[in-house]
């Protein structure tokens, strides 16, 4: 919340519980779905290290899929994630 998004102080209140509650659940969300390493650190490093892994989009019989790297970190945080959502 680097600015503040409105004049008026209930806009900016309901802006604040949004930005709080997103926060509480991807903190909430680490602990099922991340690895140890994870569990301690700021909300930027999974972002970085999981989120804004390139992957492709390709089309398969079943529908779209997506293809992670196939090799390196990212598979590795990607695939403990998935399988708690799983």
């Amino acid at each position: 919340m680097g600015s503040i998004p409105s004049r008026r102080f209930f806009v900016n209140e309901a802006c604040f519980h949004l930005l709080l509650l997103a926060y509480n659940l991807v903190n909430w969300l680490k602990l099922p779905c991340l690895p140890a390493e994870f569990q301690t650190a700021t909300l930027q490093t999974p972002r970085q290290r999981i989120l804004l892994t390139p992957a492709q989009l390709r089309r398969a019989r079943n529908g779209p899929t997506r293809a992670l790297p196939a090799t390196g970190y990212q598979e590795t945080a990607w695939k403990y994630a998935l399988r708690p959502i799983q």
